[in-house]
């Protein structure tokens, strides 16, 4: 994509314009300006599109499969037992003839069925189990907590990790946080998002009757500063936060605690 300019407008060549017969399309200079601005997000779609679409799994059986092994090695089997098993699992569609394997590498797998992409930018912080302040993890963190609590003549002197079974330094307490802008780019990106976040307002309605939190005061009667419903505007989204503190494991007296948000538009 090129363009020359004259004194007003600028000629402007682009896939559109090839079958003109000049072969350009003449634009005054702002409208060209937007012209590049609106190329240039059709390539970034485009390159988005292209990198999900590359490591999609189509047919619906041998998704669940992947999303299976990834779920289930991420929480119970490490590294070298996952390897294990995806190449029993290989074995098994092999025998069974279906035309599909699984990558033989944990982070391949993982980038299969988007894992990765949704825990790309997820950071992780040590926290304090006493005073809960928040460190960066990195080599230059502490092993002790230097907060000085109000009054106190030294520091919290809490310490900050311990050393795990295979001999590594590792936090004692973890807190993890994923950007919302970020996440909601992700959600945004995927196929028929929008759609489905507009899906709400297309089931069937039951008067007085709470089927659903659509059918709440608080859903109809929240307005915009113009006096609007705001669940009117196809791209706003109603998000509500959860506060939740449970125990992932059997035998053993460890619990964690999580602060999300969901997208109450989704059906």
């Amino acid at each position: 994509m090129s363009s020359t300019s004259n004194t007003h407008n600028k000629k402007y060549f682009c896939n559109e314009c090839k079958n003109n017969q000049e072969g350009y399309s003449l634009a005054q200079r702002r409208t060209a300006q937007c012209y590049n601005k609106r190329a240039r997000y059709e390539a970034f779609k485009r390159n988005t599109s292209a990198q999900s679409s590359s490591m999609e799994v189509d047919v619906e059986m041998h998704r669940f499969i992947a999303t299976f092994v990834v779920m289930f090695t991420s929480r119970y089997v490490v590294n070298k037992g996952a390897i294990v098993l995806i190449k029993f699992i290989n074995k098994l569609l092999t025998i069974y003839e279906q035309d599909f394997q699984l990558p033989l590498s944990l982070p391949g797998l993982q980038c299969m069925t988007g894992f990765s992409a949704m825990n790309k930018n997820v950071q992780r912080f040590l926290v304090c189990q006493d005073c809960h302040k928040v460190y960066e993890k990195s080599a230059l963190a502490p092993s002790h907590c230097d907060f000085m609590k109000l009054g106190a003549h030294s520091a919290c002197n809490c310490q900050l990790t311990k050393k795990s079974s295979s001999g590594l330094q590792v936090a004692k307490r973890e807190y993890c946080y994923q950007s919302v802008k970020n996440a909601l780019r992700l959600l945004f990106l995927r196929p028929d998002f929008k759609q489905k976040i507009r899906q709400w307002n297309k089931q069937l309605k039951i008067i007085n009757t709470l089927c659903n939190v659509y059918d709440g005061d608080m859903w109809k009667e929240l307005e915009e500063k113009d006096g609007e419903s705001f669940v009117e505007d196809p791209h706003l989204l109603m998000i509500t936060l959860n506060i939740d503190w449970f125990q992932p494991f059997d035998g053993a007296s460890y619990s964690c605690g999580a602060m999300y948000l969901v997208v109450n538009n989704l059906p």
